[in-house]
């Protein structure tokens, strides 16, 4: 007569198989910056009117290249105000792109990292809504740092560059 495995036995079994890596799981990912400094300004204000739009291009390493644009929307607005956060990186390169991160620089609130989800049908696109935070009434300027990622050479190393 076979006897059933005790609970905790069972558990015991399934938490060290999923503790143990698979041979199959890849490598952790060495992430390279694809683009330049790429900022825009979101304005926090008492006015409950949202704003327009802001936008940027995107550029290359160097500056010298245009790889796509970057859009807030609105561009300013009251705390709580939803911001879309899309990236839509020029076909060219869209392959290229790996990660997405927007920062949010809010001053004294400090700064925070967010990424961005890619589009399944379109791999250049890239969005996310953020939420501005803050006490109602408060005023001030947020700077949004858009930060592109392609994966890395391995085979590279920082004296072969």
């Amino acid at each position: 007569m076979i006897r059933p495995i005790p609970a905790r036995i069972a558990v015991f079994g399934l938490l060290l198989v999923a503790g143990c890596k698979s041979p199959w799981a890849p490598a952790s990912i060495d992430w390279v910056r694809f683009n330049g400094d790429d900022q825009v300004d979101v304005e926090v204000t008492a006015d409950p009117e949202p704003g327009d739009p802001v936008s940027i291009d995107l550029t290359s390493t160097t500056g010298a290249v245009v790889i796509g644009t970057a859009t807030v929307d609105p561009g300013s607005g009251p705390v709580g105000t939803d911001h879309v956060v899309t990236v839509l990186v020029d076909e060219a390169y869209a392959e290229e792109v790996g990660k997405v991160v927007v920062s949010t620089d809010a001053g004294s609130r400090g700064v925070e990292d967010h990424t961005l989800q890619q589009d399944s049908a379109d791999h250049g696109l890239w969005v996310r809504t953020l939420t501005s935070q803050g006490a109602e009434g408060e005023e001030r300027t947020d700077t949004f740092t858009f930060e592109l990622f392609t994966v890395g050479d391995a085979t590279v190393s920082d004296t072969d560059q």
